[in-house]
């Protein structure tokens, strides 16, 4: 049986940098989702105490996750995208 290899992307007509560009928004707006998600439980953890989470320990995730998630995505992508050939 004979295995199908995907279809790269040909360099010539900006494909890669095309597909570059899709997975690195995928990826930034995961980060966002996922900080998004900690906020939330942040702010659910003044109503009611979370079983098995410390507060420092998701403010300290919620944090990294947004700065060092979707916000490097974001300015590293604006600076790759916009401002390279």
């Amino acid at each position: 049986m004979d295995s199908v290899k995907p279809q790269r992307p040909a360099i010539s007509d900006g494909g890669v940098i095309n597909h570059l560009k899709y997975w690195w928004m995928k990826a930034g707006l995961a980060f966002f989702f996922l900080a998004a998600v900690f906020g939330m439980m942040m702010r659910y953890y003044y109503i009611s105490e979370i079983p098995f989470v410390d507060y420092k320990y998701l403010l300290h995730a919620h944090s990294h996750t947004a700065l060092l998630g979707w916000g490097y995505m974001f300015v590293s992508g604006v600076f790759i995208f916009l401002f390279s050939k």
